[in-house]
């Protein structure tokens, strides 16, 4: 990607950059949102599954830079776009892995992860509009990989009693939570995520632990982004988790 094909924008504050394409995978508030529902302790490694151009991974080794970050994304320029945005950003705790997450061949050491996140593709085939931009159609709709198969890579990484952080489309979090129990992850954490109250939510948080018994969903107070009115200015806590202030 050429100078004139890309896009270095500061997000989530800290002088911290990522690199994108003006017609391809953008960097949105929902990555952020992950990035800081998660609470990773010093010394974790942390695994970012599908990681585009690693906006979720570099909020997260930004924030906490005694943990070791992974961001694993099957399309090679998303790859690059995030090892740049690393670079810019002058993180060396973060590293990015072109890799299919449905191929086992590449998780060499199975149950090394404290914590995985993951923002998986929010439609399934055959649901909403497909971008015509193959990067963008491939962030959007599960034509690379599934919530399932993002859940079946999560379980593997993560150590007996390891985190898993997800956001996702609240209509299809019955999904989301099927997949996660059926790979051995319980629901713990829970959080809706408003635009206005006068709204449907727009995105589910959650998180689920690994192998063990949690007891019961614990369900945290709802984020409202946008203040009460008709301007699109964020709330103070929307501010301060997307900016830092």
């Amino acid at each position: 990607m050429s100078d004139q094909e890309k896009v270095v924008d500061e997000i989530a504050g800290r002088g911290l950059f990522v690199v994108q394409s003006p017609s391809g995978v953008k960097a949105t508030v929902d990555g952020i949102l992950l990035a800081r529902f998660v609470k990773p302790l010093a010394g974790w490694r942390v695994a970012d599954l599908g990681c585009g151009n690693g906006i979720v991974g570099l909020v997260i080794a930004c924030d906490n830079p005694g943990c070791r970050v992974l961001g694993v994304e099957i399309q090679k320029e998303l790859v690059h776009q995030a090892a740049e945005g690393a670079s810019l950003s002058r993180l060396s705790n973060v590293d990015f892995l072109c890799a299919d997450l449905k191929n086992p061949s590449w998780k060499e050491t199975p149950g090394i992860c404290d914590l995985v996140v993951a923002n998986p593709p929010y439609y399934k085939l055959g649901s909403g509009r497909l971008s015509p931009d193959p990067a963008r159609a491939g962030a959007r709709h599960e034509i690379l990989g599934t919530v399932e198969e993002f859940a079946r890579a999560a379980s593997c990484l993560l150590k007996d009693g390891g985190r898993s952080g997800w956001i996702y489309l609240p209509e299809r979090m019955d999904d989301l939570m099927k997949a996660v129990k059926e790979r051995g992850m319980e629901p713990a954490r829970l959080r809706r995520v408003y635009s206005r109250r006068d709204e449907p939510p727009a995105f589910i948080l959650m998180e689920a632990i690994n192998g063990s018994a949690v007891s019961g969903l614990i369900e945290e107070p709802p984020l409202m982004l946008y203040r009460e009115g008709k301007g699109r200015g964020y709330t103070d806590e929307a501010k301060f988790i997307l900016y830092g202030v």
